[in-house]
């Protein structure tokens, strides 16, 4: 009989080891049944994906022959350098080149893809961290108030002035979409420095659309690279990103403010059609960019003494930045994942500092942070922290997940203007 050596000593052994197999036995019953979950999991993803698609794509494609919904972002992405270079300037100037016969018909194919695009990158970024963490919490970040889903589905019953439903035609989704990208990008591929350049490069002509609202999506964007760099933090692939911001958010700053006449010929750039489609008058967001900064900063002071916006809009930045911490720790209990969310968090939120203190949108400000920190904590879930550990699953995250959201569909969050109406027309112009 041929003699069998022990595995330990190397010596011979008188008689055979006993192997002992301690994975878990997975019976086929147990197997499809996981299976059928995932397969759950995914659908319902889908299908909030769906929803915060289709709901803003209907109301964005529905106006006639005047916007009668969001003339106000309309008016904000076709700034453009009529009359020379301005701030925010590029975006509308880039959309005024594209070979269209409308600038109407531009910015109506941008806003529309972007309401698409943007729900479909977060799906699949959700999707992504649901199969490599084997969990569906990620599901409840779908209901950050004022979110991608919620700012949306609140369309179909709220009132669209009391409420953050514009978020799906504002610059931010411009942004929100280059985020999401990175965030994919990083799990496709190990080259960071090269995606740090490109992003760097992006945000960089970002900051001539929105100088301000760059900075929070450069912070986000930032920490995912730093969550892909197993290695440690890098100095220069920091660098590749906000040496290009910085520099583009100094000429974008130091671009004069327009006054009157250069204002009445940006607005008269655009063609006829386009003039009447936005009724016939120039927009708020083009005075804006005429008004100083000392009287920016006065109106929103006087606008934020008052009460009846003050509290309950600190009552949503905490609850908005609350749901999301909340939702993160459910993804991942762990201590060092938990510090990464508020880390990101406070980041994010000290970046768009300097849009509350001259725009009165302390809604959808806070709703920035939200996604911000949403986004860049669920990137760092792709990159396999060892500590990495989610609440238990089961039935959990699709009824949580379904309640919460169908409660707060319910629940209007507000953009710019008092939560229960009042004070409209007359409210300064959102920044």
């Amino acid at each position: 009989m041929a003699r069998e050596v022990d595995l330990r000593t190397g010596a011979e052994a008188d008689r055979k080891p006993i192997l002992v197999d301690d994975r878990p036995i997975v019976t086929r019953e147990r197997g499809a049944k996981a299976t059928a979950w995932w397969v759950v999991l995914t659908l319902v993803n889908a299908s909030f994906a769906i929803i915060a698609a289709v709901v803003p794509l209907r109301r964005i494609l529905a106006d006639g022959d005047v916007n009668t919904w969001w003339n106000y972002t309309a008016n904000e992405w076709l700034i453009n350098y009529g009359d020379g270079a301005v701030r925010r300037g590029l975006g509308g100037e880039i959309l005024r080149r594209l070979p269209l016969d409308s600038d109407r018909t531009a910015v109506t194919v941008v806003v529309a893809g972007l309401a698409v695009l943007v729900p479909l990158l977060f799906a699949v970024l959700v999707q992504l961290v649901i199969r490599s963490r084997r969990t569906g919490w990620p599901l409840l970040l779908w209901g950050i108030p004022g979110g991608f889903l919620l700012g949306t589905w609140q369309i179909a019953w709220l009132p669209i002035s009391d409420t953050q439903v514009l978020f799906a035609t504002r610059k931010e989704y411009a942004f929100a979409a280059v985020l999401l990208a990175l965030a994919i990008a990083l799990r496709l591929t190990a080259r960071v420095m090269l995606l740090a350049v490109i992003f760097g490069l992006v945000m960089g002509a970002g900051a001539l659309v929105h100088e301000a609202l760059v900075l929070p999506f450069a912070v986000a964007g930032s920490a995912l690279v730093i969550f892909a760099q197993r290695n440690g933090l890098r100095l220069r692939t920091l660098a590749a990103i906000w040496l290009p911001v910085i520099a583009a958010v100094v000429v974008a700053v130091a671009l004069p403010d327009p006054d009157s006449t250069s204002i009445q010929r940006q607005w008269s750039a655009l063609d006829e059609q386009t003039r009447s489609w936005l009724g016939g008058e120039i927009g708020w967001p083009m005075r804006w960019l005429g008004l100083d900064l000392p009287y920016a900063v006065k109106a929103t002071a006087a606008t934020m003494a008052d009460r009846d916006m003050l509290l309950p809009w600190l009552a949503l930045c905490l609850f908005s930045v609350g749901w999301t911490l909340a939702a993160l720790r459910l993804v991942d209990t762990s201590g060092r994942a938990f510090r990464a969310s508020l880390a990101v968090s406070a980041g994010v939120t000290v970046a768009v500092l300097p849009l509350v203190a001259l725009g009165i949108d302390w809604g959808r400000f806070a709703v920035v942070v939200a996604t911000c920190t949403a986004i860049a904590c669920l990137g760092r879930q792709l990159h396999d922290p060892p500590e990495s550990r989610a609440a238990g699953n089961g039935a959990g995250p699709i009824v949580l997940a379904a309640v919460l959201v169908g409660l707060l569909a319910l629940i209007g969050v507000p953009e710019a203007g008092p939560p229960l109406g009042g004070l409209r027309g007359d409210a300064p112009a959102s920044d």
